[in-house]
């Protein structure tokens, strides 16, 4: 198993997808364009969803609230979902099918404050090679 490559391929994805969603701007959209305001998050959410079910392996918690938060239930699509839009990238536009009510949105990660991170750098972080 190569867990680090695979790592590294989902978060390239996870940054792409914010790039992709910051470029959109559907808060913009929302104002002007409607029908691609509701592309850009039609797209956002079906990759949400792809994300999710990659760092599952890794964040099982985090993909746990992700699919509670988008009103989706685990299923076996999800353990085989690279497989199921490897040749066919274009199933990613119904992974979630169109009307689907999402749950509700509420933040996934703390907010870690200067000094916890201050506290946990001390705890933790240990001393750098040759550095005594």
């Amino acid at each position: 198993m190569k867990l680090k490559d695979a790592l590294r391929v989902t978060m390239a994805f996870s940054s792409a997808c914010n790039t992709y969603w910051q470029a959109a701007a559907p808060w913009v959209l929302f104002k002007s364009d409607k029908q691609r305001c509701e592309q850009v998050v039609n797209i956002a959410t079906q990759a949400l969803n792809l994300l999710c079910a990659q760092l599952e392996p890794f964040m099982p918690s985090f993909s746990a609230k992700i699919y509670e938060q988008l009103n989706l239930e685990r299923t076996e699509l999800h353990a085989k979902l690279y497989e199921h839009i490897k040749d066919h990238p274009e199933r990613i536009r119904n992974l979630i099918p169109a009307g689907h009510q999402i749950g509700t949105p509420a933040p996934i990660f703390k907010e870690i404050t200067p000094e916890q991170a201050a506290g946990w750098k001390e705890r933790f972080g240990g001393v750098k090679a040759g550095a005594e």
